[in-house]
């Protein structure tokens, strides 16, 4: 569906991923990065700014599906994010700086260096995803809900060496 992120699954990873019929960005990464929620809403407004275009913009989650090493050479257990742009019938490119949790303006600039005949500029379509990034925000972080600092209330409550007479009742025989 145009002008939404397709989320990938094995399935559709191996071997169609590499052999798209329209030009892919995809995003890989693993759902337990930092900000998580607001970096799938950055995404999802990426794809509604680049619908227009003869492309598909992709996430795929290595915490559910598995990766081909051979074909993206992630780390194991990585969640950081990192963008590939897989042209029709050709080899994954990936964005190499920086190598983790690029920023968007990074993402569209290697967008625009991989596929110099869009008809939108780099700046157009920063300009364009930030409307949709006012007009579709990420969710609002939860709560800071207390530390450590939090428990201190609990010093009267003693500690494990108050329990060394359990230790003693274990020991005691009951006769019925």
């Amino acid at each position: 569906m145009p002008g939404a992120k397709h989320g990938l699954v094995l399935k559709s990873c191996a071997p169609d991923l590499l052999t798209q019929r329209r030009n892919l960005l995809l995003e890989v990464y693993g759902k337990y990065r930092p900000n998580h929620e607001a970096k799938l809403k950055e995404a999802e407004n990426l794809a509604k700014v680049l619908e227009p275009l003869a492309l598909t913009v992709g996430g795929y989650d290595t915490a559910d599906n598995f990766l081909p090493a051979e074909e993206f050479g992630r780390e194991r257990y990585a969640s950081h994010a990192e963008w590939y742009w897989i042209p029709v019938n050709g080899a994954p490119k990936k964005l190499s700086k920086p190598k983790k949790d690029p920023p968007m303006k990074k993402v569209l600039q290697f967008l625009g260096a991989q596929a110099p005949d869009l008809p939108l500029t780099v700046p157009d379509m920063l300009e364009k995803w930030e409307i949709a990034m006012k007009e579709n925000p990420p969710p609002k972080p939860e709560p800071d809900l207390g530390g450590v600092s939090d428990m201190a209330g609990l010093s009267g409550l003693g500690d494990l060496s108050d329990l060394g007479s359990l230790g003693e009742a274990q020991n005691v025989k009951t006769e019925l």
